[in-house]
């Protein structure tokens, strides 16, 4: 897989790693914590796009009833305003798949039939 480090802003780095699960038990070993950054590959539907909040994106986040857009959600938890573009965000060709601090949409959250699946980490990066 040919997916590498990305540097968005001055200050920050996303890092993609791509892998195959052996164990079905992924769920009993990680807290869903835990797997917010982490999504099923193969629901990932066409190219991936890592951009800024674009108006009308929306998230069903797991662990919700229902979905919100991310910029109900951002007020929600009071981000300010010109911070929003700052963070991440990872759509397909359906829409959002994950929000910077959110974590991942439950169209490709990662349940027991996950077989190949993507981990993202967000990195400060530090200047010299």
């Amino acid at each position: 897989y040919n997916i590498t480090d990305v540097q968005i802003f001055d200050n920050k780095k996303l890092s993609f790693e791509v892998l195959s699960i052996s164990s079905k038990k992924i769920h009993q070993k990680y807290s869903n914590n835990l797997l917010k950054n982490v999504l099923d590959y193969d629901k990932i539907v066409g190219n991936i796009t890592l951009r800024q909040k674009i108006d009308g994106d929306y998230i069903s986040l797991a662990g919700r009833n229902a979905g919100k857009p991310l910029k109900k959600l951002y007020n929600e938890y009071k981000i300010p305003i010109e911070q929003r573009y700052e963070l991440a965000v990872l759509a397909d060709e359906n829409g959002v798949i994950w929000a910077e601090g959110f974590g991942c949409d439950k169209r490709v959250c990662v349940d027991v039939g996950t077989k190949k699946i993507i981990i993202i980490t967000v990195s400060e990066v530090t200047q010299w």
